[in-house]
């Protein structure tokens, strides 16, 4: 349970990392 929680969160922040960069 965690780690899809863990890979819900690294997959949200690598599409909001891409428009920042």
């Amino acid at each position: 349970m965690i780690v899809l929680s863990i890979n819900y969160l690294f997959f949200h922040n690598d599409l909001h990392h891409l428009p920042l960069t």
